[in-house]
């Protein structure tokens, strides 16, 4: 097995299809992945699963990158179990000699392979092979030798199994497409178990590429001002290639003399785990990445940075209680800027976290809440416009929730969304969330010189803002303002009294005197002097309209699937399915 850096995945059950694609040589193999780590009993579940596909490709055959982290050790003449209960299969020759399994201790990126054989002794780790679909192998530790807790497991399949022997048989892919899961466990001496996760691969057919696409990271979080009492955080970039990425403090460092490195999933999504961090500090971190493939690092900075807000006085002091100032002690946290609020939970006994998602929007209007791919739940907004939404009993993770609201007349909102990591005996509330205003035209057509009659929903009394954008000739026309009734409406009559006859992009935003701006709205189109023409695929791929094709627009399209919703009907031909996630691939920007 070769040395390699350990990558990163998404914990627990409700983070699933959060890996992102690989191009090769004028196809695009696809690969999505579901993570899984429901609690059983006691155990916290194997965690940071996910399975690599070589090729996806169905009726193949497929080398497997399997890798996760199991929270509690593995001992001596324990075993490790993967099987493929549906769709893959084992063939008939697959041996010990296919399979390489290494370890690398808990945050380090350095992995020693372990000998296999067919069968186990006192420092060799034996195999038993079940052939055939729903097929699978179990890994028999050796006597003298466990897996520490906490350790990274990576077990390469096929012929990318290069230690002691060459793997010569590869897993069978699925005959057809779709998605199927790969079981993963460890189990003690005895045969009990000890924890478990399940990942799912999909098959998809190749979708041709003849389009160049240039390397680009992106998605760097966290930004802006976090809350006080944030002590650690994730960080993290995607890139739409494949790297290696590592980090700094001093700006202009090259990325071999660079020593700090992010975890990488598939090498496309990296992050890191920052801890230490104080209230009041500005935290700066220059990002550079190297091509797997080529070795071509990167020669300018990709900047993280962010601030630790002041802390605020509030109420709780700790888990003995009475009252303190700051942003709080004990087993909980102050989750605001000027008011503590604590969760004192008993120090005797974890607890699972909450999560609590409030903000403002048009009055009675609708917001969805998707917790990933999956929808958490509805909540109807106050006549303010205000809302609160709570995820209680939520496992510890790594999470992105994404909202949109639908307003009175049942337009729909562009999305926000917000991804964090949660830990145990904690309340995470993301406050002041500032939904994007709806908006539509009277006719998608003027005439030249007539005005465009634009109107929507946003925060009752407050300012909206249309910015108008001509993509002919690359440019932002004007601003036009206006301010919302106390029904949250709003109407804008937007003169075209100047203007060159052609289709012109229309979107709004809103403001809210103690929060500032929302995020522009959805992208309206309106021809003057000619017909509007339909938006490219591509433009199509970008749901919520940010401007990028990334997770969010995934996300989005995984809550239609298997719908006929126009919104992510790419290609509208009626359905949403794999033609159209095919094209989202292909327009991907991250």
């Amino acid at each position: 097995m070769r040395l390699g850096v350990w990558s990163f995945s998404i914990p627990h059950a409700t983070y699933p299809m959060r890996q992102f694609f690989k191009s090769f040589k004028g196809s695009i193999v696809v690969l999505l992945v579901f993570c899984s780590a429901a609690p059983l009993s006691a155990q916290a579940g194997l965690y940071r699963v996910y399975d690599q596909l070589e090729t996806s490709h169905p009726a193949t055959s497929s080398n497997h990158d399997i890798n996760f982290i199991t929270p509690q050790s593995v001992p001596a003449g324990g075993r490790i179990s993967v099987y493929f209960p549906e769709g893959l299969s084992v063939p008939e020759n697959f041996d010990f000699g296919d399979i390489d399994l290494a370890t690398a201790a808990s945050g380090t990126i350095v992995f020693s392979d372990r000998n296999l054989s067919s069968s186990s002794g006192a420092w060799v780790d034996g195999v038993s092979v079940a052939t055939g679909t729903a097929g699978g192998f179990d890994v028999f530790l050796s006597g003298m030798s466990g897996i520490a807790a906490g350790s990274q497991i990576k077990l390469e399949l096929g012929s990318n199994a290069t230690f002691g022997q060459a793997g010569i048989d590869k897993i069978a892919n699925a005959p057809v497409a779709g998605s199927f899961p790969v079981q993963i466990s460890t189990h003690n001496g005895g045969g009990q178990l000890l924890d478990r996760g399940k990942t799912f691969v999909v098959m998809i057919d190749p979708v041709a590429v003849t389009a160049f696409m240039p390397k680009v990271r992106g998605n760097g979080l966290p930004t802006g001002v976090l809350e006080s009492w944030t002590v650690s955080t994730i960080m993290s970039l995607t890139t739409n290639y494949d790297a290696d990425c590592r980090y700094s403090v001093a700006s202009g460092t090259d990325w071999s003399s660079m020593t700090n490195a992010f975890f990488s999933s598939d090498h496309i999504y990296h992050t890191v785990l920052l801890t230490g961090l104080m209230s009041t500090m500005h935290y700066t971190y220059y990002v550079r990445c190297r091509e797997r493939g080529t070795l071509i690092e990167d020669d300018t900075d990709y900047v993280i940075d962010f601030y630790i807000a002041a802390a605020g006085t509030g109420t709780g002091g700790g888990a003995g209680g009475g009252t303190g100032t700051g942003s709080g002690g004990g087993s909980g946290s102050a989750v605001s800027n000027n008011v503590g609020s604590f969760k004192k939970y008993p120090l005797d006994q974890p607890y699972p976290p909450d999560i609590t998602l409030s903000g403002w929007s048009s009055p009675v209007s609708l917001i969805t809440v998707l917790q990933d791919d999956k929808k958490a739940g509805e909540i109807s907004s106050a006549s303010d416009g205000s809302f609160m939404f709570s995820v209680p009993d939520i496992a510890k993770g790594l999470y992105t929730f994404t909202l949109w609201a639908r307003d009175s007349d049942g337009v729909k909102s562009s999305s926000y969304s917000s991804t964090f990591w949660v830990e145990d005996n904690t309340q995470t509330i993301i406050s002041n969330i500032l939904m994007p205003p709806t908006i539509k035209l009277d006719s998608d057509y003027v005439d030249l010189g007539a005005p465009i009659q634009v109107r929507g929903q946003s925060m009752p009394g407050r300012k909206a803002e249309v910015h108008i954008y001509s993509p002919a000739q690359k440019k932002t026309i004007a601003f036009q303002e206006t301010r919302s009734g106390a029904d949250g409406r709003w109407t804008l009559s937007v003169p075209t009294t100047g203007y060159a006859k052609g289709v012109y992009e229309l979107k709004a935003r809103s403001f809210h005197d103690s929060f500032g701006w929302s995020l522009y709205g959805d992208t309206v189109r309106c021809g003057v002097g000619e017909q509007a023409v339909d938006e490219s695929p591509c433009a199509r791929s970008d749901i919520n309209k940010d401007g990028k094709v990334n997770l969010v627009d995934f996300s989005i399209m995984m809550f239609y699937w298997g719908s006929t919703n126009p919104t992510a009907d790419i290609n509208k031909d009626g359905k949403v399915n794999l033609v159209d996630f095919s094209i989202m691939m292909y327009c991907w920007t991250g």
